[in-house]
């Protein structure tokens, strides 16, 4: 109970703060009435959704987005039972077989396992938001935003190579510390992307057009997820090597 009512501070702190936040940053503000508001978004809408399909550098931001962000909704979760794998294999009993004493289900309850998932979010956590902030430094390293991206989709292809072969020979620890980079990695791909919608599309329909992409990227989520569940089960059921390569090969795709 008291995990639960810890986590939700944060919560209540992002109330309070968008609470705060003045009215200008809503944009114009209609005083029509209710039926007149709801026909004014929907023909925004309706024009917003046509201008993206037409426009081919929107529609290839939304491709990109759907395929990065939409394989990284569907797997970013796994780093959790990652960290469970590598104290299991590194550091807790085994018997004389080398089979692990205790279940991942139990081991998931095991204080040096809760010990290594919360200091892990928690460096986890700091790097994201220090790979948001430099993000600027990689698109002036590369020279545009465009070219910051394509440097950043072979950075991210390339991790999902390593994990591959990591989690094939048995890397557990090269497959979590890639699970890792590609949390940060996706930090730092967010705020170049959002600045090429900005740069393509125009500004009165920047935040539809935002709202479009992220509906886009969790519609790709939706139909990645099961796929990537299902093959790390059928792995796992028929005992292959490695456990979650299934996830790196989505990816990779």
């Amino acid at each position: 109970r008291s995990v639960f009512l810890l986590a939700t501070l944060p919560y209540i702190a992002n109330v309070i703060n968008l609470i705060g936040y003045p009215a200008e940053l809503d944009g114009m503000v209609y005083r029509e009435s209710f039926g007149s508001t709801l026909r004014q978004v929907t023909r925004n809408l309706r024009k917003t959704l046509s201008d993206a399909w037409k426009t081919a550098s929107l529609r290839r931001l939304m491709a990109e987005s759907m395929a990065w962000e939409g394989v990284f909704g569907a797997i970013k979760d796994y780093l959790q039972p990652v960290l469970v794998a590598v104290m299991v294999a590194r550091f807790l009993p085994r018997s004389t077989d080398g089979s692990a004493t205790v279940s991942l289900e139990a081991s998931m309850t095991n204080p040096s396992v809760v010990a290594l998932i919360a200091g892990v979010y928690t460096v986890l956590f700091f790097a994201s938001g220090w790979a948001s902030r430099l993000s600027h430094r990689i698109v002036s390293w590369c020279g545009s935003q465009d070219a910051a991206a394509h440097w950043l989709w072979k950075f991210n292809f390339s991790l999902f190579v390593a994990l591959l072969v990591a989690d094939l020979v048995g890397g557990v620890i090269v497959v979590a510390l890639c699970f890792v980079l590609l949390t940060v990695l996706q930090n730092a791909w967010r705020p170049i992307l959002i600045s090429r919608f900005d740069d393509h599309g125009s500004a009165s329909q920047g935040a539809t057009v935002l709202s479009i992409e992220s509906q886009a990227q969790r519609l790709a989520t939706f139909a990645i997820a099961p796929l990537a569940g299902w093959s790390v089960d059928v792995v796992a059921h028929r005992h292959w090597a490695g456990e979650f390569w299934p996830l790196a090969l989505v990816g990779g795709l």
